[in-house]
């Protein structure tokens, strides 16, 4: 399958620089050298989900495309959570796999037309982000996995309790903490969390 992806995007003039057998080769790759766009398979080796979350989280720059079975809501938008730009059926045609690449790697979004009713229902439905204000009273302007982390470790998740929840390795977890930690002006993630019980 590899192959015939390269083959097909070659033939459309996409530059191929790197290939994977697993997340840790996708992860490494990808930073190494740092593409406008990667595409996962989501039967890579070591789960094609925790493949994008690492990639995302530490080469940003790096445009994901889920290469994926079937149009599925809840996969769908676990994807895009997880920092995925594009989502598209493993039996998409070469030229349209081409065109997809093309458009991420511009900073556009691949995303079926049915599923974009989820998305729009999901970001309807979803509760408004809590405040939470730094120490001197400032507000802070946390992401959403940042967040996520953040009500992790209030309820007493451990780091690598934390990195299974969220599929995202223990360093991806740690430097979180770290942001979270540098954000709100304090000195421990104790201390964050005695901010939050007071939000």
């Amino acid at each position: 399958m590899r192959a015939g992806i390269r083959m097909a995007l070659a033939k459309d003039g996409i530059r191929v620089c790197a290939e994977a057998e697993s997340v840790q080769e996708l992860v490494t790759a990808g930073m190494r050298h740092e593409p406008d766009a990667c595409i996962v398979d989501v039967h890579l080796r070591g789960d094609g989900f925790h493949a994008a979350a690492e990639l995302a989280a530490r080469a940003p720059s790096v445009a994901v495309v889920l290469l994926v079975d079937d149009d599925c809501d809840e996969q769908f938008l676990e994807a895009i959570r997880l920092g995925a730009t594009g989502y598209v059926r493993r039996t998409i045609a070469p030229g349209a796999l081409a065109n997809v690449v093309r458009a991420v790697a511009k900073g556009e979004p691949a995303i079926p037309r049915s599923l974009v009713r989820a998305l729009i229902d999901d970001y309807r439905d979803r509760p408004a982000r809590p405040y939470i204000a730094a120490r001197g009273g400032r507000g802070v302007d946390l992401t959403a996995r940042e967040w996520e982390v953040l009500l992790l470790m209030r309820d007493a998740l451990s780091t690598r309790e934390i990195a299974d929840r969220l599929r995202i390795s223990e360093v991806t977890v740690r430097r979180h903490i770290s942001a979270v930690v540098k954000k709100l002006r304090v000195e421990s993630r104790a201390d964050a969390l005695k901010l939050l019980q007071t939000a």
